[in-house]
């Protein structure tokens, strides 16, 4: 029996295997998600009339591998996202649609076949018919997607290290005992939202509170006096753009988006 089954798996014309017996034509093969799957071109064949072992392994072993897929790219742009998932993500919209593609017309087809009762290939189909779908509306988001994610990833990076970037820059730039109301600026940055800050040696600092606002100074809570606001709104002023630490926007469009803003 063991033989026979393969027999008709690969095709060959052996008495009972039933009366199906076209070739699907050439084997495609796509490995993706750790998983290894076959597909076919059903638009070049007709699905009713392959063996139907063959077409169960084809469609089992694409539920599988769409399973494996999407269940690693299931997170949202915030959430837990390894290498691993981010470079599932980017195979996805590049290997998947001529499989995708493919799967919608020997599904169509699949619906309309007699097969036998042993056949595994009806319980198959609404549950791959579900798979093909998410995977296509994950396939033509994912561009998108995985540009969030690592913009999301790269802002976290960089607020995580600003608190030991502004103490250190504090040590390599600052006097043990700054004078106050001298304006030196030790570490100047600009967040996501615009918000932008120069802090002084002296724990005085300027703010711009949002893209367009005025410049404000707020001096040290220790400060026994407050200085005069002009020498530290000058120094912020004179301070050089490209020293600025600016934070990556989280929003930013993909590459395939800016080319085509051009």
């Amino acid at each position: 029996m063991r033989k026979l089954a393969l027999a008709c798996l690969l095709g060959a014309a052996v008495v009972g295997c039933g009366k199906k017996r076209i070739s699907p034509g050439a084997d495609q093969s796509l490995t993706l998600a750790g998983k290894t799957a076959t597909w076919h071109d059903w638009k070049k064949a007709q699905i009713c009339d392959v063996d139907e072992l063959r077409v169960e392994s084809d469609f089992a072993s694409m539920k599988e591998l769409l399973l494996s897929a999407l269940g690693q790219t299931s997170a949202s742009f915030d959430g837990a996202w390894s290498d691993e998932n981010l470079a599932v993500l980017d195979a996805m919209p590049k290997q998947l649609p001529p499989a995708l593609d493919a799967l919608d017309k020997g599904l169509a087809d699949a619906a309309h076949c007699k097969w036998s009762e042993q056949s595994k290939v009806p319980g198959l189909l609404t549950p791959l018919g579900e798979l093909v779908g998410q995977a296509h509306r994950k396939t033509d988001g994912a561009t998108t997607l995985a540009a969030k994610v690592r913009g999301h990833q790269a802002l976290k990076a960089w607020r995580d290290k600003q608190p030991g970037a502004r103490e250190q820059a504090k040590k390599d730039w600052c006097p043990p005992k700054p004078k106050p109301g001298q304006p030196d600026i030790f570490y100047a940055f600009e967040d996501e939202t615009g918000h932008g800050e120069w802090l002084f040696c002296d724990d005085s600092k300027v703010t711009v509170a949002s893209p367009g606002a005025a410049p404000t100074f707020e001096a040290a809570a220790t400060a026994k006096k407050k200085p005069k606001d002009k020498p530290y709104l000058d120094e912020a002023a004179k301070y050089p753009v490209g020293d600025i630490q600016r934070a990556p926007r989280e929003d930013a469009a993909p590459p395939d988006e800016k080319k085509d803003d051009k």
